[in-house]
């Protein structure tokens, strides 16, 4: 009995014990229901919220098989392709490929590296459209690892691509077009430097002084004549008033009072130091005002040059006047006071009528001649130049036949002459190379006032005269044979400035302060017919020592 009370109560027990066991599991089987419920609920709103997301998305969204079967697509993915979801369900994706090796490419890039990124693709609509694509996705695995699929986005690129294309198309246009832009630029900007490097070449090598400043007289160009001329450099006074390109305080109170009133034309004359302190130059400004286009002032142009020659020959001039004025009134006079004598006297001997006629004919020999001088310098300065009668002639029969009448009337002078054997034929005008001979020997006399020897020579040469000048005949005698003739006197000379002027026009070298008749024509009368004549002349001289004229003329 107790035994049987004992097996009642441990059944109990065991019972009790069994039954606190199922309520425990069946309390952990609720929770786990209740658990996998919220879980199937929060799966469900995860679902539905992707669907959603994937729905409202813009690009195409899918899911496939590993053998391009769909097993998602969003209504982006049909609106992309063209489909419907009735006509979609036996599309498989490497139908849309249009080159299988692309999705070749796809599948073998995806599954190596679990995915990828804008992989760029040309797919195919349902109606056959090509398309640019960009397809981003990932592998789909199950548990054991095995590929099942792939998930992923596609983008259509194709009017991005389009737009890249014209972007591309207008960008190489663009280049072009800044190109053929730049070139014409870099070709202005040549042809503008050209044409400044040449004004400013044309502008440096202007012998003038040029000089421009604004209209607050501040220097803004000037040219090296100018810098020459006012001893400043243009680098140091640009864009400085002009007070400090002049040094000299009267010339420059000057010119700022004539370019205060901007006046075109205007002239004026002003004094600078020469080589000579004696001798300033004197130069000449000229102004000119510079306007824009609308009409304003905008800088003045002074151009200054030098009018010393001119001033000089002016001078020379006025003094040739009243010379040959004198000139001719001294043999004019002569010659009336003899006549009158002739003609109003009864009781002249006939020696002293022979002597009064040989000064009548003297005085209008001298008249002649200063004629001459007048008529032949006249038509070197209308540029007629000589007409010379060219033919063969002995030049020695030409040097004989003048000097005659200088030993007649010149006795206190002995006159040598050295001639070459052998006869020397030119091809000369007789009458102007006596005309040259009779200036040069007239000169010689003159300048030999005390008496003395006279040379003249004659002697062939080969070439030319090793004077640089020479080189200016209007012959090339270099490889002929020339004459050279000479006139030498003792008398009083020339210092070397008188020599360098000796050919010019009007110029009387009077080197010993005494007034020597003549026109100062006779040499350069004889500069022009010995070069007509395609030779050369030139003078040695020396002071108290005497000088020797020379003369070269071609031989036949």
């Amino acid at each position: 009995m107790l035994e049987l009370e004992r097996a009642h109560n441990e059944l109990e027990l065991l019972v009790r014990e069994k039954t606190a066991d199922l309520a425990k599991v069946n309390e952990d089987l609720h929770l786990e229901i209740t658990e996998r419920k919220r879980a199937e609920a929060a799966l469900r709103e995860s679902e539905e919220r992707y669907r959603n997301l994937s729905e409202q998305s813009r690009d195409a969204i899918y899911i496939t098989t590993r053998e391009g079967k769909l097993a998602y697509i969003n209504q982006s993915f049909l609106d992309l392709f063209g489909y419907t979801r009735e006509k979609i369900t036996d599309l498989n994706a490497k139908d849309t490929y249009i080159n299988p090796d692309d999705r070749s490419r796809f599948k073998k890039e995806t599954e190596q590296k679990g995915s990828v990124r804008d992989f760029e693709v040309r797919l195919r609509k349902k109606d056959g459209t090509e398309m640019d694509c960009l397809i981003t996705a990932t592998v789909r695995q199950g548990d054991d690892g095995n590929i099942l699929g792939y998930q992923g986005i596609i983008r259509d690129i194709t009017e991005y691509k389009r737009a890249q294309e014209k972007i591309k198309e207008y960008s190489k246009n663009l280049e072009r077009m800044v190109e053929l832009r730049t070139r014409r630029l870099n070709q202005a900007l040549y042809e503008a430097e050209e044409a400044r490097d040449r004004i400013h070449g044309i502008l440096q090598s202007v012998a003038d002084g040029l000089i421009v400043t604004d209209i607050n007289n501040r220097v803004i160009l000037m040219n090296r004549a100018a810098e020459d001329l006012l001893g400043v450099d243009f680098s140091e006074v640009v864009d400085r008033p002009i007070d400090f390109a002049i040094q000299k305080k009267t010339l420059r109170d000057r010119i700022k009072t004539i370019l205060g009133k901007k006046e075109t034309g205007y002239k004026f004359d002003f004094e600078l130091p020469g080589e000579d302190t004696k001798h300033p130059r004197i130069m000449r400004a000229r102004t000119s005002v510079i306007q824009g286009k609308s009409g304003e002032e905008t800088c003045i142009v002074t151009i200054m040059h030098d009018v010393t020659d001119e001033r000089e020959v002016d001078r020379m001039k006025t003094e040739f006047i009243s010379t040959a004025a004198h000139e001719l009134r001294t043999p004019l006079t002569s010659i009336r006071g003899f006549s009158e004598i002739l003609l109003t006297r009864n009781d002249i001997k006939q020696e002293e009528k022979k002597k009064f006629l040989s000064y009548i004919n003297k005085q209008s020999v001298n008249l002649a001649n200063i004629i001459t001088d007048l008529l032949d310098i006249s038509r070197i300065e209308s540029s007629l130049g000589f007409s010379l009668k060219e033919a063969p002639c002995n030049i020695t029969d030409i040097i004989r036949g003048v000097v005659p009448y200088f030993q007649e009337q010149s006795p206190r002078h002995i006159f040598e002459v050295v001639l070459p054997e052998e006869s020397v034929e030119v091809m000369v005008d007789k009458e102007k190379i006596g005309q040259v001979l009779e200036n040069i020997l007239s000169n010689a006399v003159k300048y030999s006032p005390g008496g003395g020897p006279i040379c003249l020579s004659a002697k062939l040469i080969a070439g030319s005269h090793n004077d640089s000048d020479l080189k200016y005949s209007k012959f090339n005698i270099q490889n002929s044979k020339c004459i050279e003739i000479g006139v030498a006197d003792t008398g009083i000379g020339m210092t070397p400035g008188q020599v360098k002027r000796i050919f010019d026009k009007f110029y009387r070298a009077n080197a010993s302060g005494a007034a020597v008749p003549g026109t100062g024509l006779g040499m350069s009368i004889v500069k022009n017919l010995v070069e007509a004549h395609g030779g050369k002349v030139w003078v040695e001289s020396k002071m108290a020592k005497g000088t020797t004229v020379r003369f070269t003329i071609p031989t036949t």
